[in-house]
């Protein structure tokens, strides 16, 4: 049967899938600095609370919940002073609110100690490196820096709150600044075949753009969503590039004179 008349038929809003959610979400975190201190072994760490605080109001936002659960353990004395190490394998499983859909993931942690907290630093082990890992956060070291205070002159974006609070709400570029994105990204299909981004019309890009946003869509596909949300990123950041291009070219425009009207005519 059909709608009665005079009824508006509205069609059912296409949901996310959830790979598209989780790319998303890798999308939204930055690096985490190391914000922990070991002062018995003398070295930083990046912190369980730092990470869940900056993945979970991400996940929330998109109605996806993890649910990690302990597949198998081990225990172990180590040494003849009570030490203990704690062995496990974790997995952890998204599930999405909106779709139905789940996805798992497995992680290792160990802990050791001489009373019963061996376990437990095992699980936070594994939890903070289960979430790290699969949305390939960088938590603020670089491996080949071996003096200090040498690298990148940027510092890393906050952890936490204040960190998400910042990439969601991104201060704009200012007008004429230098484009900060890879304009040389090319493809290897369409029409724009092998040109760089920067020499493509704005009908290209949108063209592209519109490819990647189906394709991050399609969960056949989820193996490549990672490098399409980069690429699909780095074509929206040419846009606005383009974008405030054109406002400033129509703001130092001097305006128009007005159409001529009755009392212009010549006779």
């Amino acid at each position: 049967m059909g709608a009665p008349e005079g009824t508006a038929v509205v069609a059912a809003a296409v949901k996310p899938s959830l790979v598209k959610k989780l790319v998303e979400v890798m999308a939204c975190i930055d690096r985490i600095p190391k914000s922990g201190h070991n002062s018995f072994h003398n070295y930083d760490y990046t912190t369980e609370a730092d990470v869940l605080e900056a993945v979970r109001g991400e996940l929330a936002k998109r109605c996806v919940f993890i649910i990690p659960s302990v597949v198998d353990s081990k225990e172990q004395a180590v040494g003849d002073k009570g030490q203990r190490v704690f062995t496990l394998r974790m997995k952890l499983t998204a599930h999405d609110g909106e779709t139905g859909e789940s996805l798992s993931w497995e992680m290792f942690g160990q802990g050791s100690d001489s009373l019963d907290k061996g376990a437990f630093k095992a699980i936070t082990g594994a939890m903070k490196y289960g979430l790290l890992k699969p949305f390939l956060v960088p938590t603020g070291d670089d491996p080949e820096r071996d003096e200090p205070g040498k690298g990148s002159a940027t510092p890393p974006p906050p952890a936490g709150t204040a960190g998400l609070k910042a990439r969601m709400n991104p201060k704009p570029t200012p007008a004429g600044s230098r484009a900060t994105h890879d304009r040389s990204l090319s493809f290897g299909f369409g029409n724009g075949k092998g040109k760089p981004i920067s020499a493509l019309d704005d009908k290209s890009l949108d063209w592209y753009a519109n490819c990647l946003q189906r394709d991050l869509g399609d969960a056949s596909k989820s193996k490549w969503h990672a490098k399409t949300a980069q690429q699909l990123a780095t074509i929206q950041a040419e846009q606005r590039l383009r974008g405030d291009a054109q406002e400033d070219l129509h703001r130092d425009q001097p305006d128009e004179p007005p159409p001529p009207g009755d009392e212009d005519a010549p006779f």
